[in-house]
């Protein structure tokens, strides 16, 4: 029998598992005051990362920009406040029995490909097959590993990251580059 090593890759307290600095939201101002109404979301700018996003969802572009737009005027940094809060405003006007599972699992669709390693810069071709390495959390005294059981894996990723929002105004348009770290072990 061979026996090959496996590598895991610990995902840590402040680790960021998207930074779109190359990549940024790009919003149009509509009205005079930047204020949530006014701003409308417009482009990605990042053909790598866009085309990363659509290949999980084709709104997953639009649902981030959500993300982005909430965490920026609203008073929540937390990932899962920010998701319920689209929840009960639901921008993507889902149908009402269908929108808490399509925010949640979206988002933590995407959790569930940047922690096996999708990124802005490079073309995600979805491989589930983890040959470089298995993530592996930290919660409290005990290590949840990826394989072992997804779903509680992806629940304890998700309520633990923060959205972290940097903003740079030209005129009529903002570009806005977002960060989900993990933000505190649960």
């Amino acid at each position: 029998m061979i026996c090959e090593r496996v590598k895991f890759k610990y995902l840590k307290q402040s680790e960021s598992l998207l930074s779109t600095k190359q990549s940024k939201f790009v919003f149009e101002v509509t009205g005079s005051d930047l204020i949530f109404k006014n701003v409308v979301f417009h482009k990605i700018i990042g053909e790598v990362f866009l085309s990363n996003l659509i290949l999980i969802d084709s709104k997953l572009p639009e649902l981030l920009s959500y993300i982005v737009k909430f965490q920026h005027f609203g008073k929540h940094t937390s990932l899962k406040s920010i998701v319920e809060e689209l929840i009960s405003l639901n921008p993507l006007n889902l149908e009402k029995d269908f929108k808490k599972l399509y925010y949640t699992y979206k988002v933590k669709s995407l959790l569930d490909h940047l922690a096996r390693g999708m990124n802005e810069l490079e073309a995600w071709n979805d491989n589930r097959n983890l040959h470089e390495y298995y993530p592996v959390m930290k919660i409290g005294n005990e290590l949840i590993f990826y394989g072992e059981n997804i779903d509680r894996f992806l629940d304890k990723l998700f309520n633990s990251c923060i959205v972290i929002t940097t903003t740079e105004i030209f005129s009529k348009k903002i570009r806005i580059s977002l960060e989900l770290k993990i933000g505190h072990q649960i």
